[in-house]
Formats: structure tokens, C-alpha cells, sequence
């Protein structure tokens, strides 16, 4: 059965990062249910008003969720045929499965020279 009482929680002395620059000195954080209630310095912490919070730990540092967007040099090169396959709702898996595009197929071993001019029903992809 739902509660409908929110879990409150703190997290105390942590340096906190917004996503553009690190705030000045130490806050606190103070979540209520799934929200971010408030992002204090340490020095106006009133203990009393967050004595009913669950306490999460001191120190470290608080981030947003950041997207670790990256690519390997593996895929140097364009990769805008895989995006545009994404757009069209190609999984990752189908996409693996021609060897990534275009421009890797060059570099994959289960597609070498023995396969070349070998397509797959659709796009420029090789399959195995």
C-alpha cells in the first residue's frame, strides 16, 4: 500500500556541483519525495528544522545526473547514418549487427575483404 508520507532526507557538508560551476564552500542538501527542497550553505543549517530527515551521509560531492556522452576512436569518423538510424527506432543491437555503419565496416573483422560488396536487406550496413 502507497505511503503518503514523503521520505525527507539530507545529505551534509558536500561540495555541490549545479551542472555549470561548483557552488562556494559547503552545502547541504535536502531532498522531499522525488524533489530537491533546498541547497543550503552550511552555516544556515538549522539542525532542528531537519532533525526528522534521514540523514545521508558528510562530505563528498553532489552532482546533477550527468549523460556520459562519449565515443570510443574505434568510431572516429561520421557516424550520422547510425544516428539517423536511431531517429527511425533501429535498436543498438541491429545497429551492432551491421558493424556500426558505413564507415566502420572498414574496420571490422567478421566484415573484412572476404565480405566485401555483401549487404544486408536494408541500409549500407554488412552482416555477418
Amino acid at each position: 500500500m502507497p505511503s503518503n508520507v514523503q521520505t525527507r532526507r539530507i545529505w551534509r557538508n558536500a561540495v555541490v556541483f549545479d551542472g555549470l560551476r561548483t557552488l562556494e564552500g559547503l552545502h547541504a542538501v535536502v531532498v522531499e519525495g522525488e524533489k530537491i527542497a533546498g541547497v543550503l550553505p552550511m552555516g544556515e543549517v538549522d539542525d532542528s528544522r531537519y532533525n526528522h530527515h534521514q540523514d545521508m551521509g558528510s562530505g563528498g560531492v553532489i552532482t546533477p545526473g550527468l549523460v556520459d556522452c562519449h565515443t570510443h576512436l574505434v568510431f572516429g569518423g561520421n557516424r550520422a547514418e547510425e544516428f539517423e538510424a536511431r531517429l527511425e527506432g533501429v535498436s543498438y543491437e541491429e545497429i551492432s549487427r551491421r558493424c556500426g555503419g558505413r564507415v566502420l565496416r572498414k574496420n571490422c573483422l567478421l566484415c573484412g575483404p572476404m565480405r566485401k560488396g555483401v549487404r544486408s536487406g536494408e541500409g549500407p550496413w554488412f552482416t555477418h
